[in-house]
């Protein structure tokens, strides 16, 4: 088991250089005014990954970088507010006047049938001629430039893969969306940065949690000495409550995720 087709996209080379993640949208789980949906730039200087493709962030995202300089995306999971603009994407890479390779997606298995059909016109569409299908397992490495992956696979109610990130001896974790779980303590330990769903914001969660509060993610951030715990996906609940939240629970440094933040390790 592993990430399909590994041949044609791990390329490994080391420098001495940082992480800088630039938030491309936050919302949940629909575009606001002025702030895509879930959606980030993870950029170490020479390699850069598109995390999340929440509806409205392409355009974001090409406020920072053209696809032309992307090395690959990164797939959560296939909720609307994480993967709708992979949609346009194609269009823009197989149609449009951009011209580039297949890019590398990294997704749940399935992803690109799931896209497939939502971008076919009454036949098969050619998600190979722009992409390039690798699929997520618990726990598998992945190389993209100098950024080494960890995959973790998530509690949530679709099949969701956050990851750890090295690069430079910094790590970035990132969660999708996910409830407490082991999986999530593997993903925060000891990262630098930690990208985390506080989709619950201030209350208290369900039984069955897909998601989590502020709280839990504080907690988490704490038991996993995490040096700076960012919270997203807020479901529209106040940041600055969200915040003091998570501080409550002893998170050594918390903020709120806002659109066009850029956050260095």
């Amino acid at each position: 088991m592993g990430f399909d087709q590994p041949h044609r996209w791990i390329v490994s080379w080391q420098y001495d250089s940082q992480m800088k993640v630039t938030v491309l949208g936050t919302s949940s789980p629909y575009p606001r005014p002025g702030n895509p949906c879930s959606s980030f730039l993870l950029d170490s200087g020479r390699s850069r990954i598109w995390i999340d493709a929440g509806s409205g962030s392409l355009a974001a995202l090409l406020a920072v970088l053209r696809i032309e300089d992307l090395d690959a995306i990164w797939i959560s999971h296939t909720h609307a507010d994480h993967f709708a603009d992979l949609a346009v994407t194609f269009y823009a890479l197989k149609y449009a006047d951009i011209v580039r390779p297949p890019l590398p997606v990294f997704g749940p298995a399935g992803w690109e049938e799931r896209l497939r059909r939502f971008v076919s016109h009454g036949s098969s569409s050619p998600i190979e001629d722009a992409f390039v299908v690798n699929h997520l397992h618990d726990e598998e490495d992945a190389i993209v430039g100098d950024i080494a992956l960890t995959a973790h696979e998530m509690n949530h109610d679709a099949q969701c893969f956050g990851f750890r990130a090295v690069c430079s001896e910094k790590i970035v974790s990132f969660t999708g969306d996910t409830g407490p779980g082991v999986g999530l303590e593997r993903l925060a330990s000891r990262a630098d940065l930690l990208i985390c769903e506080a989709g619950y914001g201030v209350g208290q969660g369900e039984s069955e949690a897909v998601h989590l509060t502020a709280a839990q993610a504080g907690s988490v951030a704490k038991i996993a000495d995490v040096g700076h715990l960012v919270l997203t996906h807020l479901a529209g609940a106040d940041v600055d409550d969200c915040v003091a939240a998570a501080k409550a629970e002893g998170a050594k440094r918390v903020s709120g995720a806002r659109p066009g933040m850029v956050i260095t390790t």
